[in-house]
């Protein structure tokens, strides 16, 4: 039995060369708030072993108001290269909408850098006991794929997010693999993420919605840290052939553009990072980190079955 649990999706990293175009799109368009800035530390520098010389460069974090999870960190860096149906590794990122939800797309049609890719539509997926919900996407500063999504009905087998504000936080990240078993064990058995959803399919909605062929197999798997219903945030693992996702551009372990690192809070960290260790996974060093929002906390990043980037914070002060 693990010795450590996964209690929370902290937030998303987003690298964005128009940075200040993506925080006025979270502040003026979705009525997110600041949540922490402070400036990049070399120690931070080297935890996420970016290349680019960003010591003392600002670092902001927003969140919907008064939310503990689903948050978003944006630093300046690379944009997102789409060339394919998928991207590689974390794919943007998907946010709860409690109400207006056509009102909220047109709004941000005035803003800069918002493109939208498809308007608000209904989708029906209660035949994977999942729920009827109304959502549109669009690509943000960065690269990086946003969906927005408003319950229409609830799921059969839990409760769907839900925020005190029109724009909540972020619910679930999708995690682009070729590799679906490998990546579902990683997430489910060694770290423990509970599945609340999985359809794999060659002829599904989801076929239409990223442009893959009839007759391919399209994997979809949902996996919640702690919490009751949708939890408090999960990893949304999509699994297709590589052919259809975008081609490995990432070098010397660096960042990928747009969505690219994901960050958990977890209770008894050192274990976890024995145990990835264990498992003969690459991890950095545990250290403690003094800028918002670690405040001092244990932290540390593994590389994923994708070479995706995993951020953990011990939990015992977050």
């Amino acid at each position: 039995m693990q010795n450590f649990k996964i209690h929370s999706l902290l937030y998303l990293t987003i690298s964005c060369s128009e940075k200040k175009s993506l925080e006025n799109i979270l502040l003026n368009g979705l009525g997110w708030e600041l949540y922490s800035k402070s400036n990049i530390s070399k120690e931070l520098i080297n935890q996420i072993n970016y290349k680019k010389n960003l010591v003392d460069s600002e670092l902001n974090i927003f969140r919907s108001p008064n939310s503990k999870t689903g948050m978003i960190r944006v630093l300046e860096g690379d944009d997102r290269i789409r060339e394919k149906q998928r991207s590689l590794r974390w794919g943007g990122f998907e946010v709860v909408v409690m109400y207006d939800i056509d009102k909220l797309f047109n709004k941000l049609l005035n803003f800069d850098n918002f493109i939208p890719i498809s308007p608000p539509e209904n989708y029906d997926f209660t035949d994977v006991n999942s729920n009827i919900h109304r959502a549109f996407s669009a690509i943000l500063p960065g690269g990086t794929h946003a969906t927005f999504t408003m319950k229409i009905t609830e799921p059969k087998n839990r409760l769907f997010p839900k925020s005190g504000s029109q724009v909540g936080h972020i619910f679930e990240i999708p995690l682009n693999t070729s590799d679906y078993i490998k990546t579902k064990k990683f997430y489910e058995e060694d770290l423990g993420l509970i599945k609340i959803l999985e359809a794999i399919s060659n002829n599904g909605p989801l076929h239409k919605s990223w442009k893959i062929p009839v007759g391919e197999n399209y994997s979809l798997g949902i996996f919640k840290s702690s919490g009751s219903n949708s939890g408090l945030g999960s990893i949304e693992i999509h699994g297709c052939r590589k052919i259809f996702l975008d081609k490995e551009i990432m070098f010397d372990d660096s960042l990928d553009g747009g969505a690219c690192i994901v960050t958990f809070a977890v209770n008894n960290i050192i274990e976890l990072h024995k145990y990835l260790k264990i498992l003969n996974m690459k991890t950095s060093p545990v250290i403690k980190l003094k800028e918002a929002p670690y405040n001092g906390n244990l932290t540390f990043i593994v590389y994923g079955p994708n070479n995706e980037k995993i951020e953990f914070i011990d939990f015992s002060k977050t």
